[in-house]
């Protein structure tokens, strides 16, 4: 074990604690449990969380409205309304994504890496306040599976489509010279894949294909015939665009090409779970595999 995971589990235990709270309330989410235990052991990592001092106090007012602004949108049966507070919702997952949200301090792994040769340096946090924010949207927006024999159905039935997503935008990935093909096992990988699967993935699939794709846009557009295509489109558009800021145009596209093929898969499978095995994947060979984040001068 490399000395960056080493250091993490032997002198940050709150922190690893409340990483491990957030892991498990995730996993209860696929339970039959009712939906106040799943909402109280999120309320219990939230606590290990302050106590950890991840999270402070000034974050529980965001945490409050989002709560409210859920509710609002799942009782509502005025379309005007529920269009207002899921515009709300949307500028508050927008905040948390980014890390406008006051009151979170994530874990700093390390900062300003390079991974790959003539590529940009990365710096790598695990970000507890997606995490937090990705549970919410994931437990109130997006249906998932009853069961491991139900979510093996819709492995297979899905199966093909993710292939196809992820060998599409790896090749893309390669032609537009964004990435190199330069294999790798970094030795802080377990970090890595808990941030990117349980704090990326759960989070942009909840609300990009989860909220805004399957829920949202179909609801603000459904006047017209094409609303669920429309609503497709543009909640990938809004994921490249997210991207913009990190890896400029090209990055962008070829986010926004991902976020068709994640798009298409949960069209396919009508499965979150699905989109979100298939970004993750995409990304696990992306690091394993090809220049990571990308090169300098693609």
């Amino acid at each position: 074990m490399d000395a960056i995971t080493t250091n993490f589990i032997t002198h940050h235990a709150m922190t690893a604690t409340f990483c491990i709270s957030l892991i498990v309330t995730l996993g209860f989410l696929f339970s039959k449990t009712k939906l106040s235990y799943k909402l109280s052991l999120w309320a219990t990592s939230l606590c290990i969380g302050l106590i950890s001092g991840h999270i402070t106090t000034l974050a529980l007012p965001y945490l409050l409205l989002t709560l409210v602004m859920v509710y609002c949108y799942k009782t509502q049966a005025n379309w005007l309304s529920k269009i207002l507070s899921g515009f709300v919702l949307i500028i508050l997952a927008i905040a948390f994504s980014c890390h406008y949200v006051p009151g979170f301090y994530n874990y700093l792994v390390f900062r300003h890496i390079l991974i790959s040769s003539n590529a940009y340096p990365f710096t790598l946090y695990l970000n507890f306040d997606n995490g937090i924010i990705g549970i919410l949207l994931l437990l109130f927006f997006c249906p998932l599976s009853s069961s491991f024999r139900a979510f093996f159905k819709l492995f297979a039935k899905g199966l093909r489509p993710l292939l196809l997503c992820i060998s599409t935008i790896a090749a893309l990935s390669c032609a537009t010279g964004f990435v190199q093909f330069e294999p790798k096992f970094p030795s802080w990988f377990l970090l890595w894949l808990i941030n990117n699967l349980f704090f990326t993935c759960v989070l942009e699939e909840a609300f990009f294909r989860g909220f805004l794709q399957s829920q949202f846009l179909p609801l603000l557009f459904k006047k017209l015939p094409a609303a669920h295509t429309i609503a497709w489109i543009l909640a990938s558009f809004l994921f490249g665009l997210k991207h913009l800021p990190n890896g400029g145009i090209i990055y962008a596209a070829l986010a926004t090409f991902s976020g068709l093929g994640y798009g298409w898969v949960k069209r396919q499978t009508h499965s979150i779970e699905m989109a979100i095995l298939t970004h993750f994947l995409l990304n696990t060979l992306h690091l394993l595999l090809f220049t990571y984040p990308g090169l300098v001068s693609p």
